[in-house]
Formats: C-alpha cells, sequence, structure tokens
C-alpha cells in the first residue's frame, strides 16, 4: 500500500516518521529484509531518500527507533480494576487490537533474521519483557495479599505462562496469514487463564 502525498502540505515530523515506519513493516512482511532499504523505503512512502535522512541517520536508526515506538504503545493497561482477571482481560485485548489495526507489526515482531542482524533490538524486547514480567509478578502477589486470587499459584510461572500464551497466539495468527480475527481468541484466552487464578 503506497502512501499517496500531497505536495502542496508539509507534513509534520510525527506524521512523515509514522509514514516511514509504516512502509518499513510492510516491506519487512511483503518483502523481507533483504530488500529493506531507504531506497525502497522512501519509493513506498512517496518522499526522496534526502526526506528520509532528515528524520533518521541511516536504516538502523529506522529500526531503533520503530523498536522504541513500539516498545512505548506496549505499556501494560494503566487503568484500574478491582480484580487482576478484568485488568489481565483488558491487557490481552488491548494487545490484539493493536495488532489486528497493524498486522505487520506481528510479523516484525517475530522476525527472527532481522533481529539476529541487529542484536542491540533484540536485547531491548528482552529487557522490556522482563520488566512486563516482573509487573505481572507483582500483581500477582498484590491480589495474593488481598486474599483475591490463589495463594497456591507461583506468581513468576504464571507470568511466564500469561506472557508465552500471548505470544504464542500472535505466532500463530502470523502462520495462519492472519486469516482470522484476534477478538474471539483474546477472551478465551483471558478465560483460561483466569481459571489458574482462582481460589
Amino acid at each position: 500500500m503506497y502512501v499517496n502525498i500531497d505536495m502542496g502540505k508539509r507534513k509534520t515530523t510525527e506524521k512523515r516518521k509514522k509514514e516511514i515506519f509504516e512502509a518499513t513493516l510492510e516491506i519487512i512482511y511483503a518483502e523481507g529484509k533483504e530488500n529493506l532499504t531507504i531506497r525502497n523505503i522512501a519509493e513506498r512512502v512517496g518522499i526522496s531518500e534526502a526526506a528520509i535522512y532528515r528524520h533518521f541517520e541511516n536504516k538502523k536508526d529506522i529500526l531503533k527507533q520503530l523498536v522504541e515506538e513500539v516498545l512505548h504503545q506496549e505499556q501494560l493497561e494503566e487503568k484500574r480494576f478491582e480484580e487482576l482477571p478484568e485488568l489481565l482481560e483488558s491487557t490481552i485485548k488491548a494487545n490484539f487490537s493493536k495488532l489486528e489495526k497493524n498486522p505487520h507489526l506481528a510479523a516484525f515482531l517475530f522476525h527472527e533474521d532481522l533481529f539476529a542482524e541487529h542484536p542491540e533490538l533484540r536485547e531491548k524486547f528482552q529487557e522490556y519483557r522482563k520488566e512486563k514480567m516482573q509487573n505481572i509478578i507483582d500483581m500477582v502477589r498484590e491480589a495474593q495479599e488481598k486474599r483475591e486470587v490463589s495463594e497456591d499459584v507461583d506468581p513468576k510461572t504464571f507470568s511466564e505462562i500469561f506472557i508465552g500464551s500471548i505470544y504464542m497466539t500472535i505466532l500463530e495468527w502470523r502462520k495462519k496469514e492472519f486469516s482470522y480475527s484476534l477478538k474471539d481468541k483474546a477472551e478465551n484466552l483471558a478465560k483460561e487463564l483466569s481459571k489458574i487464578l482462582e481460589k
């Protein structure tokens, strides 16, 4: 999908960078990392290569800032719920909803070859995943102290199951070419995970 540019109006930096990120994701998904070049990104957006360099130092900088943008948007829901299962269900639905709006993002997140080429980007994801797991561990412990969930649940194991089930569901969706909605998957997954927490 090529972006039409209105030559009479200059895009803001934020909008232009968003277009460049979208083009990057589309190329990675449709053509592979081998075809991810500044020239191809510029052509897909409909701007010059020089315009790309006004916002990014190089291709690696585009990927670095894209990762930072993805991680920023993946923050756990801040809204407070009376019970932990409601918070976890909201988190799953928010993540799945975001990916349904931009399925190319799922292809990016699971592109092993790309991250093998840029290990520092993989490290960012790994650090963020650890942070998310620790957040869940803390929430489970807090809920146990309030006697809202079973004391038999091991917080660390539950966090691994929670994060792992989300990633496996997304990976399977990507393998099936995004051919179905994640909405039903979100509800079923949240229901099964909640059973683990039941007293």
